[in-house]
C-alpha cells in the first residue's frame, strides 16, 4: 500500500502528522526514557543522532509500501507527545506500535490516537490488526484490552493481541 502524500489524521484532541525534525528532542527523550525505551527496543536508550536518522527515514516511509509512521501531537500547540506506526500494510494482519511521553500518560491519548488509526486503517480494508506486548507491560495490555483487541498468544517473550474489522468479526 503507497501513499502519493501523507494521511495526515486528527482528532479534537490531537493531530497524527508526519514527522518533522522540529520533533526531534521530544522524540529522543521519548526514546531514551528508561521506563519507555525497554518497551519500544531491545538494544538500550536510543541515542539523538540515531533518532534524527529514524525521523528522516519515517517521514518518507508512506512512499514506501508497508509503513505508515505518524507523529503523535497535541493539536492546539503541535508539540510532539508520542507516535503511532502501523507496519506490514497490505499485509493480514497489520502490525502496530505506538508510545507516548511519560508526561501525557493516563489522560486517554493513546487510546484516542488508536481508535483512528483503526478507523483509518480498516477503511482502507484492512482486515485485522495485531500489537505484540512485552510481557508485564499491563499498561498496554488495559489499552488494547479497552480497544477490543483479544489476546491470541505469547510468542518471543510478548503478547500477541488482534483485533478484527468490524465487518470482518
Amino acid at each position: 500500500m503507497r501513499f502519493s502524500s501523507f494521511p495526515t489524521l486528527s482528532t479534537s484532541r490531537l493531530l497524527l502528522r508526519r514527522f518533522k525534525i522540529e520533533d526531534l528532542h521530544h522524540y529522543a527523550r521519548l526514546l531514551q526514557d528508561p521506563e519507555t525505551h525497554p518497551y519500544i527496543t531491545e538494544a538500550g536508550p536510543v541515542a539523538t543522532p540515531t533518532v534524527r536518522g529514524m525521523i528522516e527515514r519515517n517521514r518518507d516511509s508512506h512512499f514506501q509500501a508497508g509503513h505508515l509512521y505518524w507523529a503523535l501531537a497535541m493539536a492546539k500547540s503541535n508539540t510532539f507527545v508520542g507516535y503511532v506506526a502501523a507496519h506490514n500494510l497490505g499485509d493480514n494482519p497489520v502490525s502496530l506500535s505506538y508510545a507516548v511521553a511519560r508526561a501525557c500518560r493516563r489522560k486517554g491519548l493513546m487510546a484516542e490516537s488508536l481508535r483512528e488509526v483503526m478507523r483509518f486503517l480498516f477503511s482502507l480494508g484492512a482486515p485485522a490488526l495485531e500489537a505484540r506486548v512485552h510481557l508485564g507491560n499491563r499498561a498496554s495490555e488495559n489499552l488494547l484490552d479497552s480497544l477490543g483487541f483479544q489476546k491470541e498468544t505469547v510468542e518471543n517473550g510478548r503478547t500477541v493481541f488482534f483485533a478484527l474489522a468490524p465487518d470482518a468479526a
